[in-house]
């Protein structure tokens, strides 16, 4: 979900393209609403992004919009500190993240596809395409090795 004032990416423009390429996938159609309202065609126009929620085999369309996160660093034996970043995501009409848990706000991608989060990341700060999911609640991007040690001696937060 995005507050009604959010920047979007062009739809001419590389990024628009690159999340539009086409996507094998049947799903059931939510309306998004006002993401349709007032939509100008030519060079200022908004990029659409198609959105997909794997829970409920939903779908819907949603602008695309750059917005900032920020994540808690590592040496690999020590959480550091946080790390802000730029990433591009989609604004998601509520009904579609209705089936989620509560408190979700969003969900992020994991592929290969050059805009998943994981991807985007890789870009952005170098460290090519090496990703880890510790769950329940670690990502480590990167080649620095991380020493968790047994399970319970694990603290992340």
């Amino acid at each position: 979900m995005c507050p009604s004032t959010h920047s979007t990416v062009p739809c001419l423009s590389g990024t628009c393209s690159a999340v539009n390429q086409p996507q094998p996938r049947r799903c059931r159609y939510v309306n998004g609403g006002w993401f349709w309202a007032g939509r100008e065609h030519g060079p200022r126009c908004a990029c659409t992004a198609h959105l997909f929620n794997p829970v409920t085999n939903e779908c819907s369309t949603g602008d695309l919009t750059s917005f900032a996160m920020s994540a808690n660093t590592t040496n690999g034996t020590n959480l550091l500190y946080p790390d802000a970043f730029t990433t591009v995501g989609a604004c998601a009409p509520e009904r579609l993240l209705a089936s989620l848990s509560e408190g979700v706000t969003g969900v992020a991608g994991f592929s290969w596809w050059p805009l998943s989060l994981s991807s985007q990341l890789a870009a952005q700060r170098n460290f090519g395409n090496k990703f880890a999911l510790c769950l329940p609640g670690f990502a480590a991007f990167g080649d620095t090795p991380v020493y968790i040690g047994s399970y319970n001696d694990a603290h992340f937060e």
